[in-house]
Order: structure tokens, then sequence, then C-alpha cells
């Protein structure tokens, strides 16, 4: 397996940033607002940013200046701050190493002392033989005897069942239990990511069926990215209620050769493919195109009409492909996995999960949203807007997106 070389424009913006990190040390405004918001979601608050990025001067001393961090909120007994702290130190780094295990494994340690409904862990075993790590938790209050709705839930391509952690809480309180588990390399489960693991929550589903306090005809799917794929992928041949998919790859060998180096870099890791020529072939054998026209349970797709990762097209091609009842929704001015409506499609997963078929029907019609985000970027800016004030930015950013960055796919119309 050879390393997989930058873009020249990918080199050019490291440098840029690399210069700039080095004279004027790293804060939070140089880091884009989509990105600043994945971090508030894994916990990451805006006064946590305002006192560790300023220390850095170059991205090595990342995972080490997160790490003091966590060492510091642990000292507190603070372990939500620190699980985050650990967590995000880790998250930077790529390739599978000594350091990066060393910080995944104290995040998640101090993830179980957070105060949340019992987390209960469980490993599943797939057809191979390697263990699919997960956590299960219960609504707190469910009484002996009553079997509950259950979600499963599938993170992105580097992400891990902790992250999903602000995803799930507002279902929990809601008297929906939620599984999740993590992809091969990054996180615990065994093993790469092959024909065979891209459908381990379709083991896990039949795992969770035979669970007592969980009720059978109410076990759902959720994925997000290229977790949502996967999501797909295992809901075929299952008996999950419905699936929920946000910015799902439908064919993605379409655009997968234009992803960021990063991107593809952290794929090669997880399936050990040789070069992008290989990657390549391991999107096209990961094409939706005849696994959703098999798909008759209800499916909700969320997309971001500004995704570059993900062209919005795939999700009005996916729509059309499915074969049960399905509903679509865009939102205009949202980017990748759409975290700035998390609350808005909380509330409608929720709807789903109540009546999958009328649910879909109710919104069967491809929906267009181009209104104002759900969550902002800092807690002074969602005070602005509660007051009507439209902030803006006066600093400038560095060009981070000049790696995604291609033109908007055409065709996306539905």
């Amino acid at each position: 397996m050879s390393p997989l070389p930058r873009r020249p424009r990918e080199r050019v913006a490291g440098a840029v940033f690399e210069a700039v990190t080095r004279i004027a040390g790293f804060r939070p405004e140089m880091i884009p607002d989509h990105l600043r918001r994945q971090l508030r979601i894994i916990g990451a608050t805006d006064e946590m940013l305002a006192k560790v990025l300023p220390r850095l001067r170059t991205l090595a001393e990342w995972p080490y200046a997160w790490e003091a961090e966590g060492d510091a909120r642990a000292a507190r007994g603070d372990w939500f701050g620190a699980f985050t702290a650990w967590y995000v130190a880790q998250r930077i780094l790529l390739a599978p190493s000594p350091l990066k295990a060393r910080l995944y494994r104290l995040a998640v340690d101090a993830y179980a002392l957070v105060d949340q409904p019992e987390l209960e862990r469980f490993h599943v075993t797939n057809e191979v033989g390697d263990r699919i790590a997960g956590y299960l938790q219960l609504p707190r209050g469910v009484q002996e005897g009553q079997a509950v709705p259950c979600v499963l839930m599938l993170p992105g391509i580097t992400g891990t069942k902790e992250e999903l952690h602000a995803f799930l809480q507002p279902l929990l309180r809601r008297g929906i239990a939620v599984a999740r588990i993590d992809n091969p390399v990054y996180g615990e489960t065994e093993g790469l990511l092959d024909h065979v693991s891209v459908v381990n929550a379709r083991r896990v589903l039949e795992h969770l069926e035979g669970d007592a306090r969980l009720d059978p005809r109410r076990l759902h799917l959720h994925g997000m990215s290229l977790g949502a794929n996967f999501a797909l992928q295992s809901a075929r041949g299952s008996n999950a209620a419905s699936v929920t998919v946000i910015c799902a790859p439908f064919r993605p060998g379409r655009y997968f050769r234009e992803l960021p180096t990063l991107n593809l870099t952290a794929l090669q890791h997880m399936t050990q493919r040789r070069d992008v020529d290989d990657l390549v072939r391991f999107a096209e054998d990961n094409t939706l195109e005849f696994v959703a026209p098999e798909l008759t349970m209800p499916v909700r797709i969320f997309h971001g009409g500004r995704d570059r990762t993900i062209p919005v097209a795939d999700g009005h091609d996916l729509a059309r492909a499915v074969a049960g009842p399905v509903a679509l929704t865009v939102y205009e001015r949202d980017h990748h996995n759409c975290l700035e409506h998390l609350d808005e499609i909380t509330a409608l997963t929720l709807e789903l999960f109540d009546d999958p078929v009328a649910a879909c029907e109710r919104h069967a019609a491809v929906e267009r949203v181009d209104a104002p985000a759900s969550i902002h970027v800092t807690d002074e800016e969602a005070l602005l807007a509660g007051a009507g004030v439209d902030s803006r930015r006066r600093l400038a950013r560095l060009p981070f997106l000049l790696p995604g960055m291609r033109p908007r796919s055409q065709g996306a119309g539905g």
C-alpha cells in the first residue's frame, strides 16, 4: 500500500496554513464555520477552543495540547470535558498509531464516566469472525417487561460510536433506545472495511432482535455519510422498520477520485487498498444502484445543498431509486452531514419512528429548505440571532476548502 500523493493545491494550502500559524498562532477564527460546528457537536466549547488553539504553532502540537486540556478536565472531575479533549486530540490523526490508540482509550474510559443513560457494551461477530463493537442505551425509566423502539446508528468514515453522542441524546429523552457501532479501524470494531464489514449493521440488527427489551417490529437504521451507504446496504434483507440517511453516497464511483486526499487517505487506512484507482474500485463496488430498488421499507433522506463531499445529486438519485416509501429534504445552504439543521432532522426522525409510512407520505414531495441554521457556531452568535442581529465575520479565512473544491453537481433537481 503506497501513500497517496497530495494535490498541488493541497500542498499550497498546507504551506500557507503552516506559515501563518507559526507566526500568528492558531486561533478559532481560522477554522471554517462548518468545521467549528462539528467540533462543537462533539463537545468542544468555544471556551475550550479559545484556551487550547492559541497554544499551537503547528498541527503536530494538536494532540498534545488537547491531551493536556483533557488531563486538566479529568483532574477537576469534568468527565465529558475530558472525553471531548482527548477525543478531539486523536481525531486529527488519520493513521493508526500508538499515540492515536492511547488517546482514544483515554477518551473511551472518560466517556464511560459521563452522566447519561447506562452504557451497555456489546460485541457481535460477523461472518468472518471479526468483532463489531457497540453501545446500547435504553431510555431512563423503562419498566420491566416493556419493549421500546430502537435505532441503530452508524458514524461516517473517520467517526466512532462516541462521536454520535449529541445525535442520540434527544432520542433517549423521548423514549427511543439507541444502539451504535464503530466501523473498522476508527474505533473498536475489528477487521478492515470490505464487502463483509460494510453490512456489519445487518448482523447487529439481528442481535438486537433477540433483546426482549426492544420491540423487534420497531428497529430502525440511521447512518451518516459513508455510514449512510452502509446502513442502506445493511437494510437489504433485514427487518428494519425504516432507514434514515444523512448525505448518503449513492454512486460514489462518480466523484471519489475528486475527494480531498485526507478523505481518501482515511479510507485507504480502513480498506488497505493500494492506490487511488483501487479506492475508486471500492467505491464502485459500493454503489446503491442495485440495492435501492430492493428497499421496500420507508427511507428518510437528508442532504446538504452545499455538500462538497457527497454531491446533492446523490440524494435525488437515491430518492428516485428506492422502491418503498421515501422522503427527501434538501437543506440548500447546509454542508456535509447537515450539521446546521441537527435540531430539525432530529424532530423529523422522531416523526418517522412514530409512523414511518405516514411520515414519508407527508413529506413525499422534495422539500427544499433555505433557512438560517438551527445551530449557531458560537453561543454569542446564537444570542445575536435570537435578538434578530446578523453577525458578520471580519477576519480572513485560510483556504481550507481548496482541497475539496469542485464545481457544483449538475442535474440536482428532483
